[in-house]
């Protein structure tokens, strides 16, 4: 089972649905898988279980995946997830230049960076491939970055953003 990174354990892993109001198990599920992709398929067990359409799930920083948390999302399962860091190996970006604090505009599809530029993408969507998990990403830019005063502190990208 992969633990994390590339750290491997012969193990096997726990998937448990309680019910929060009687503190009964639900479902249980035995892998030699982490947490990454339960969220979604544990959920929609649930769901099957209590014979309803939608759902409160609360699980720990484990489970935070944008692509399970986007999955129930869409089939109505209301998600608490504790959120993870991301582990930062170079002091760049500065903690005030991290994803987080760039905020989103769904409406228009784009961010605002804590300097206020605004960073647009052309809709484009790219393949990235980690682990063994494909993701859909889209890239945000700003030629504000160009001659941003910060910019040493928001990105190593040469060129800006």
């Amino acid at each position: 089972m992969i633990l994390h990174g590339s750290v491997i354990e012969v193990a096997y892993n726990v998937q448990t649905v309680a019910d929060a109001a009687n503190k009964l198990v639900l479902e249980y599920e035995v892998t030699n898988q982490n947490d990454r992709k339960a969220l979604l398929p544990m959920s929609q067990k649930t769901k099957r279980i209590c014979d309803t359409d939608a759902v409160a799930v609360l699980a720990d920083k484990g489970y935070h995946n944008g692509e399970q948390l986007t999955g129930c999302e869409q089939e109505d399962i209301y998600t608490i997830v504790a959120y993870q860091e991301v582990p930062r190996s170079h002091p760049v970006p500065t903690p005030e230049y991290y994803g987080e604090r760039f905020r989103y505009n769904p409406k228009k599809d784009q961010y605002k960076c804590p300097q206020g530029h605004i960073l647009k993408t052309t809709g484009h969507w790219y393949t990235k491939l980690y682990d063994e998990s494909v993701h859909k990403v889209k890239h945000y830019k700003t030629k504000a970055c160009g001659s941003c005063a910060v910019k040493h502190l928001c990105t190593r990208n040469p060129k800006g953003a």
